[in-house]
């Protein structure tokens, strides 16, 4: 029974120490282990030299004195040991590498078996890494609060619009009233776009279920989302250039993916650089490569760039990049590139941003490619 019991506390995620009323340790499991480096020669030894850390004594010491069970929330700078191989023959260096997280403290006092006859006071502290889970709930909030805003906004200049025309006479061709007809329908647009772009985000949020699979051509993708764009293109005074390598030039860039959510991806990347770029003459190309099993696409541009500071930011929600030397609002809802990613993520592959002010912006897309195989089978 013990065997088992120690199995089961072993295989808990949750650290767990046990120590006697002088808060020296006389029991953890595997993930207390991993928490602080804990081996055979820890038992015994003081709580506070192996954790260093005063806030969980405290908690700890608090239990006893009140003999209740206490809770706290706590950040911890603890060591994590990565092993690091070398040949045979020789011995394995452990690299300490320093995570700070969050964690939820459970302490709670209780008897300690000495002998058959005798106990002693003693108490069990839990440790639950509560990071992940903090930062979720935050970036709900965020999200909520962010959503109320984008669409706060546009829904007061309708209303105020619609209160003035029910107030006002004469007929809504007047020229005062039409300018006012047309602002509501460029802000409900604007609200439109909001939802829909909360929506694609949903469904990607579990877009193992709800891809609709299919072949087609990542090149066609790219071609038709810039003959989408064609007016602000031409307005921008912009040129977007498909290039390939030559060797897959005649087999095509065939995947088996959703081709609505890769025409998202391609839309919101040229868009996303036309919208940052105000100056005429801006050049923007698609570039289309294999390399070791994976297409490799990159859509990159010469224009103002973005801040290094930017970089770690952009494809969070609602994240819009703030340009001081730019005198014109970049309209948008600020979803784009978080779709980008989110759509790039479920069909496995990764993004990655790199940007140079002044020189070039890219943004490089790795997935798998099909193999041979599969393009045969499925008769492309």
């Amino acid at each position: 029974q013990r065997q088992m019991l120690e199995h089961l506390i072993n295989e808990m995620s949750d650290a767990i120490l046990v120590v006697d009323a002088d808060l020296n340790l006389q029991f953890y499991n595997q993930a207390a282990s991993n928490l602080y480096d804990l081996g055979q020669n820890s038992l015994g030894t003081a709580l506070l030299t192996l954790c260093r850390n005063h806030r969980i004594i405290d908690t700890v010491q608090l239990a006893l004195q009140i003999d209740s069970r206490v809770s706290e929330s706590i950040e911890v700078r603890a060591h994590r040991f990565a092993e690091h191989g070398k040949p045979s023959g020789k011995e394995h260096i452990a690299a300490p590498e320093v995570r700070e997280s969050i964690y939820h403290l459970e302490a709670e006092p209780i008897d300690l078996q000495v002998s058959d006859h005798k106990k002693k006071g003693g108490c069990w502290l839990l440790m639950r890494d509560v990071t992940e889970q903090l930062a979720t709930e935050q970036l709900r909030r965020d999200f909520v609060a962010n959503a109320s805003h984008e669409l706060r906004t546009p829904l007061s200049i309708i209303g105020g619009y619609l209160e003035m025309l029910a107030e006002g006479e004469g007929e809504l061709s007047a020229p005062h009233n039409r300018k006012a007809l047309l602002t509501m329908q460029k802000h409900s647009e604007r609200i439109s776009r909001v939802v829909e772009d909360m929506l694609s985000i949903s469904k990607l949020e579990n877009a193992q279920e709800l891809l609709n699979e299919e072949w087609f051509n990542l090149k066609d993708s790219a071609a038709s989302m810039i003959e989408h764009l064609k007016p602000i293109i031409d307005e921008k005074q912009a040129v977007v250039q498909i290039k390939e390598s030559a060797s897959r030039e005649q087999k095509g860039w065939f995947l088996n993916g959703d081709r609505l959510y890769w025409d998202q991806v391609f839309f919101n990347l040229i868009e996303n650089a036309l919208k940052q770029n105000n100056t005429p003459g801006l050049q923007i190309f698609i570039d289309f490569s294999e390399m070791n099993g994976r297409y490799h696409i990159s859509v990159s541009d010469d224009g103002i760039g973005i801040p290094a500071a930017d970089l770690g930011k952009v494809f969070k929600r609602f994240y819009r990049v703030q340009k001081h030397h730019s005198t014109k609002d970049i309209k948008g809802t600020g979803l784009g590139l978080s779709i980008v990613k989110r759509a790039v993520e479920a069909h496995h592959g990764t993004i990655r941003l790199t940007s140079e002010p002044g020189v070039a912006t890219v943004f490089t897309i790795e997935l798998p490619s099909p193999s041979p195989n599969e393009l045969a089978t499925a008769k492309l």
